[in-house]
This record gives structure tokens, sequence and C-alpha cells, in this order.
């Protein structure tokens, strides 16, 4: 073979890698092009897991084009070959960069408990917040015992109402139920078992504490309103709270005498005597120290103003007066 026909081959030898290179090339690039842009999904890892595991979900997803090409670009970059476990938000039309850099970035959502919330209403909340699905919070709200090796004060053992600690949490999307129980729970743990050094008759507290945080509006009222309520168990009286007709029917009003009357429940305190059965809410520190520790009085009822203040008395007729004051004022609104 005659030089020239040596060179003209080695020409088209590296003419043809040079093609094939492009066309590598050119092919990888369009496996790295963003997909179309589309709404951000939030995706769930529960536990770390292969970078490349991860890929193939989101291409199945349709979030990226290609879990290959982003995971050979990735190795290139020398980016982490692994994500931890969280939650993230992702989009159809991130770049490799931005896909990348949000798998390193769990997200989170502030969810706002408030002190008068019953577990049905707190599940319809952690479902508006993407935390957990309503129906699974409030299955595994009645299962204390899956709770058990979870935190060390003594957990009832039909409901967890009560103990689930109202406050300002910072959660994971799609965490699920049983992760944000958990830490209602060591919320709980923390500022009631432990902060209030061990109440001693939690149960009895909680259920006092629950009824006071529905009854009571202003703080000075909660320590005599607790003392209410044991005054009239001390003897013997129906606690005739409004708020557990409320709880009873699982939902917010004002009860009616026929409220009252045909509410067939073990939560009524006007047709049962005692404590009911359970708590009727979550309720707040100020709610149970107030339980802990009711005021002495002789005070055996109570009354609720339009403003929210409440008239007390020692005796029905008394109690009466502050009625007719009540109805008077309400009129005058």
């Amino acid at each position: 073979m005659s030089r020239k026909s040596v060179r003209r081959n080695v020409a088209l030898f590296f003419l043809g890698l040079l093609i094939a290179g492009g066309f590598t090339l050119y092919t990888f690039n369009s496996k790295l092009r963003p997909v179309a842009s589309g709404q951000s999904q939030l995706v769930r890892v529960d536990a770390k897991v292969e970078l490349s595991t991860e890929l193939h979900i989101l291409e199945e997803k349709g979030i990226i084009r290609s879990a290959a090409a982003t995971g050979f670009y990735a190795r290139v970059k020398k980016r982490e070959n692994a994500v931890e476990a969280g939650t993230y938000s992702l989009a159809p039309g991130m770049t490799a960069d931005e896909v990348l850099k949000a798998l390193r970035t769990p997200v989170t959502v502030k969810v706002t408990v408030p002190e008068y919330y019953w577990i049905s209403r707190t599940a319809e909340l952690m479902e508006k917040c993407q935390v957990a699905k309503a129906e699974d919070y409030r299955s595994l709200a009645d299962k204390p015992s899956e709770f058990a090796k979870v935190v060390d004060f003594p957990l009832p053992q039909k409901s967890l109402e009560g103990y689930l600690f109202p406050d300002t949490y910072k959660m994971q999307p799609l965490v699920g139920a049983k992760a944000a129980i958990t830490q209602q729970l060591q919320a709980f743990e923390k500022k009631v078992w432990k902060g209030l050094d061990h109440p001693k008759n939690l149960q009895h507290v909680i259920i006092v504490a629950s009824m006071v945080e529905r009854e009571a509006k202003f703080d000075e009222e909660r320590p005599i309103i607790a003392g209410i309520i044991e005054n009239r168990l001390a003897k013997g009286m129906p606690l005739e709270v409004d708020a557990t007709i409320l709880y009873a029917q699982q939902r917010w009003h004002v009860p009616t005498r026929n409220d009252i009357k045909h509410t067939i429940s073990p939560y009524n305190t006007y047709l049962n005597k005692g404590l009911p059965p359970g708590p009727i809410c979550s309720p707040g520190l100020k709610s149970i120290k107030a339980a802990m520790h009711p005021a002495k009085s002789d005070y055996l009822y109570y009354v609720a103003m339009p403003d929210g203040h409440s008239l007390f008395a020692k005796t029905v007729e008394e109690h009466n007066a502050n009625v007719a004051k009540r109805r008077r004022a309400m009129r005058d609104l």
C-alpha cells in the first residue's frame, strides 16, 4: 500500500472517530436536555438510596429525560452518589445541575397545631400541609401501643387524644402519620412529662386540662375553672361542660338544649357524672399547669360573658343570676 493510501486511511479513521464522538456527544446532550417545563412535584425518599436508583424514579415520573445521562453527568461533576432520606421538590424543566442540587436539599413545611384542636381536626391539618393523609393520622392516633417504644411516659390505652402536643413544628411533606405523631409525642414528653417534672395522675390532669382549654379564654381564669371541675367531681355533681358535648358531636358550635338532652355519649357530661372517658382536645401548657394546680375556692358554677370573661358562682341561685346577666348582654350586642 502506498504512503498516500496509508495517509488517506488514517485520515478517514480519525474522521470517523470525530464523527462518532460528535454523534455520541450530541446524543448525550440531547438526553441531558431538560424535558418540557411542568408543575413541581414532591418526591419522598424514605431511606438513603443510591443516586442512580432515585434518578430512574425521576425518569419514570417524567421529571428528567434520562437517568443514565444524568447519572453520568453527576459522576463527571463528582457529585454525591447517594440521596439521603427526605422529601424533595422537583419539577420537569429543571436542568441536570438543578436536579442534583434539589436532591441535596430536603424541603420542610411549618405546621402549627392550635391548643384547642382534637385529633380529627389535626388530621385534616396534616393532610392540608401534605404531611400525612388524614385517614392514616386518625387511624394511627387510635393505636397508642404503636408508640410504646417512642416515649417514656405512660400512654393511654385507647387514643392519643390530648397527648399530641399543640405546637409549631417543622415537618417534611409526605413523611407520613407515624413520623408526625412521633414528633408530637416527643414534644409532649419534653415539655410536659419532663418539663413539668412527671405530673402525677397524668391522664386525669390531661382530661381536666383539655376541658379547661376549651372553656377558658383568659389565662387567669384557667386555674379557677380547673378548681370548679375538681369541686364538682368531689361533690359527685355532673360537670356539665358544653365542650364535651361538642367533642362527642365532633363539631364546634353553640350547643342547644336539644344537643344536651339527645347527644348520647359517654362524653356528655350533662348526662354522665365524673370525667369524660378521655381528653377532648390537645391542651397547652397553661391549661395543663392549671389542671395540676387548680385554684382553691367554693365556686361550683361559671358562665362565659360575650367578651369571653367568666362569671363565677357558689350557689345555683348566684349562677342563675349570672346566666341572666349573660342573656341581657347577648341581647345588647
